[in-house]
């Protein structure tokens, strides 16, 4: 997880972090993901299930993740447009509030994840 330089790759990961926060994704949060997947993303409906397997396969139980957030993020941050930027906190966001119970972890992760997002500016772009 602390080689991913690819912003859609981090922002993946990233979100399925969110949603196993609290242990399993439900199937709500799985499809409601895999919705963001194929609309913000782009990806065909095989595509953004590889992207969900590769995501949870990469962040085991997650607290390796929580544990080094910035060091996580850190490789691809220079990498992200501004609009990817907000896209990716809009993203992360939306998966924080599928459970309508949110967690402390939870919560506290969003909350670092928006932060080390919203303190970066760079060039606009969206997905590609």
């Amino acid at each position: 997880i602390y080689r991913l330089t690819n912003p859609m790759d981090v922002t993946a990961l990233l979100m399925v972090a969110v949603a196993k926060s609290d242990g399993d994704m439900s199937s709500e949060e799985k499809k409601k993901i895999l919705e963001m997947f194929q609309n913000e993303f782009h990806l065909s409906r095989r595509d953004a299930a590889d992207l969900m397997v590769a995501s949870v396969y990469l962040l085991k139980d997650g607290s390796e993740l929580r544990t080094n957030l910035s060091k996580v993020i850190a490789p691809s941050l220079t990498k992200f447009t501004h609009e990817q930027i907000d896209s990716a906190v809009s993203l992360i966001c939306t998966v924080g509030k599928i459970d309508p119970d949110p967690n402390d972890i939870r919560e506290t992760l969003v909350k670092g994840i928006c932060s080390i997002f919203t303190s970066v500016t760079h060039e606009n772009g969206k997905w590609q």
